[in-house]
């Protein structure tokens, strides 16, 4: 298992090299460098910054502080810059060779500048709109909903990935928005920890503050699994949330299921986990970090689904690969046979802290 981590933090850093070439020939191209020393420190800076991500990984999994915090995010921010600078870069290659002879080298140099200034700024944007939380509101349909449940809300938010970008601040500032809902249920859909380095009561805390009436339910995601997920979930469960891994609990004649992400993942696991805690007669809600083997949960007998996981590619253009993964079922309120699956886009990010064509949603689910 280490070695094949280690393959893949090779094969990233060798993609990461190649987008950092891709810009330092565009740099030197379209503005014609030819001084040594210039052409040096434009190396040395892209060099740096190519190695700055896989570097504050590594660091970041194991120590967490305000230096790791800093440098973390940075190389983070980079890397999202980063992609769009390189598809700037790309067009300005595409737009030489094409209209090259047609246009003046003044003309093609402008249009490169500009591409690059878009590049940038569509970046600075993805921070800024990654930062800024909405809320998704759904009404879906369950068959023979308790006369209880009919008026109720929950609040379903996942993916808030707190770790070294995110900290206690986001987690206060999700947990503000939540309590402004009122809801009755609570339910926290997996990712809540990114899988690095914290202070991990203390970023959960403002979440277990959340009033409601029934409670606030957590599951696991795959974050929360990289290895041991045994201290994320004591975590979760000093707070005073209820952790539900592969479980199920009845409110007001609704069954809700929580099943661990790993699990849910395989598919015998899950069938007969869902044979376990499904009541063919009690309507059924399951909280499924990641909308896969829906036709399991269809078969199993649960009314409605939900998930999070895909952040929708989180941003553009990486949205057109979850959608060959995952189909219509990567954003959504969507019905799968005689059930419902809403899949969210997500409140944080993992990796790149940017959204550029997403959103950092919040759902409210209205029965």
């Amino acid at each position: 298992m280490r070695y094949i981590f280690i393959i893949i933090l090779l094969f990233i850093q060798i993609i990461l090299f190649g987008a950092h070439y891709v810009l330092y020939k565009g740099i030197i191209d379209l503005f014609a460098i030819k001084n040594g020393t210039a052409l040096l420190s434009l190396r040395v800076i892209l060099g740096v910054l190519s190695l700055s991500f896989i570097f504050a990984s590594v660091i970041g999994s194991k120590f967490y502080n305000s230096f790791t915090q800093i440098f973390y995010t940075s190389a983070a921010v980079w890397l999202g810059i980063l992609l769009y600078l390189f598809l700037a870069t790309i067009i300005f290659f595409l737009l030489r060779l094409g209209v090259g002879n047609i246009l003046s080298t003044q003309l093609t140099q402008l249009f490169g500048v500009i591409l690059l200034l878009i590049g940038f700024g569509v970046g600075i944007y993805g921070v800024y709109n990654a930062r800024t939380m909405q809320i998704t509101e759904i009404r879906p349909t369950i068959k023979n909903i308790p006369e209880e449940w009919k008026g109720k809300s929950a609040v379903w938010v996942s993916d808030i990935h707190l770790g070294q970008v995110y900290s206690k601040s986001f987690s206060e500032k999700i947990s503000e928005k939540i309590q402004s809902l009122n809801p009755d249920i609570v339910f926290l859909g997996g990712d809540v920890f990114d899988g690095t380095a914290e202070n991990l009561s203390g970023a959960v805390a403002p979440l277990a503050s959340i009033k409601s009436t029934h409670g606030t339910y957590f599951i696991s995601g795959n974050h929360e699994e990289f290895s041991n997920d045994e201290s994320f979930i004591n975590a979760v469960r000093e707070s005073g949330i209820t952790v539900l891994k592969n479980e199920s609990v009845s409110i007001g004649g609704m069954n809700i299921i929580g099943v661990d992400y790993r699990d849910s993942e395989n598919k015998e696991t899950f069938v007969e986990t869902l044979k376990k805690l499904v009541k063919p007669e009690v309507p059924t809600i399951l909280l499924k970090h990641a909308p896969t083997n829906l036709n399991i949960a269809s078969d199993a007998g649960v009314n409605f689904q939900i998930s999070g996981h895909t952040h929708v590619a989180q941003v553009f253009p990486f949205m057109y690969i979850t959608r060959m993964v995952y189909g219509v079922y990567e954003y959504g309120l969507h019905p799968y046979n005689d059930m419902n699956v809403y899949t969210s886009s997500g409140v944080g990010t993992w990796g790149p802290p940017l959204r550029v064509g997403t959103k950092s949603e919040i759902v409210k689910i209205v029965f």
